[in-house]
Formats: C-alpha cells, structure tokens, sequence
C-alpha cells in the first residue's frame, strides 16, 4: 500500500492510484456524472451526483443506428437487441409507447401526413427512456433521430447515445432493396 503524505509538497500522487482508477472506470464514471450536471444544472451537484451514483445504470448500451431506407438499419438493431438484451426503439415504438395525449397527438400529426413536431418527438423519446427496460438494460435507438435537429434536441435534454453507427450503401443496392418493399395498396 502506498500511503500520501499531505503535508509534503508538491503532492505527488503514485502510478498505482490511476491504475486502480483505469481499473474500475472511475474516469468514465466521473466524465458520465459530469455530463449529466452539465446538461440537468442542479440546485445542489453534490446530491445530484450522489443520487445519480444510487441508480447503478452507468454501462448500459446505449447505441443509435442511422442510415438511410433500406439500408439494414432494422436488421442490425434486432440483432444488437437480442444480443445485449436492450430495448429497441423505433420511431412506431416510441409512437405507440408514449403517453396518451402524447400519443393522441402524434398519431393525428402522423394520420393526417403532417411532421411530428421535434419537440413533441423529445417528450416521447425522454418518456421511454425512463422506462425501466431502457434504464436498466440499454436501448438501440432504430432510424431515430432523423434530422439534425431532433438530434440536438435530444443531446439538449441530456438523451446522448454511447455509440451511434451510421450504415451506407451504395443507391442502386438501396433502390434494389426497397424495390421489393414497395406495395401497390389495389393490388
């Protein structure tokens, strides 16, 4: 055991100190905690940190999937999911599990083929993400945000994934791809 003398200066904290540190991730913990102050600006830090410490929901996979259409973004998330166990939230998923008038609201914007307002779409998305699943087991987040707008409104309230992929491919492969997904309603 190394033991630090407060009294000698310069204090010079010994190797071993960032090894356990780097061990049990409190470097990652305190970046965590210190983004969550930065964003939810409480009365008091100290019993916010504290609070936010008794949660233990710090390594959950939190990941956002984009692309465009038909580029496999849904596959890839039903795969993640089943492979961690997490939630996965698509743009449908969030509709259908939000509040009610949330809900109401979004389903007349959607029916009647007007764009759901970003705020509106925060409410929903920060309502399912203090869910239980998607606080104690992570969320892959399908499609959503779509514009960079809805994506800094999220980042605003403090919703900001881990890991965030991004899929391509080439036009002629999604246009190929989409093809068989097109429907014509009389036939």
């Amino acid at each position: 055991t190394t033991i630090m003398d407060a009294t000698k200066r310069p204090l010079k904290v010994p190797p071993e100190f960032a090894t356990y540190a780097e061990r049990h991730e409190l470097f990652d913990m305190y970046k965590r905690m210190l983004q969550q102050i930065l964003v939810h600006k409480p009365e008091d830090p100290l019993a916010f940190m504290i609070e936010y410490l008794k949660k233990d929901n710090d390594n959950v996979p939190q990941i956002a999937l984009l692309g465009p259409p038909a580029s496999g973004k849904r596959t890839i998330a039903k795969m993640v999911c089943s492979k961690l166990k997490t939630a996965h939230l698509t743009a449908d998923s969030i509709i259908e599990e939000a509040d009610t008038p949330l809900k109401q609201e979004a389903t007349q914007l959607k029916d009647a083929g007007k764009v759901i307002p970003t705020d509106l779409w925060v409410k929903m998305v920060e309502g399912r993400m203090k869910m239980f699943d998607c606080v104690k087991k992570g969320y892959v987040l399908d499609g959503f945000p779509e514009t960079r707008e809805q994506a800094m409104a999220l980042q605003a309230v403090g919703i900001n994934p881990q890991h965030t992929a991004l899929l391509d491919a080439a036009d002629t492969v999604l246009i190929e791809r989409a093809a068989g997904k097109r429907v014509d309603p009389k036939t």
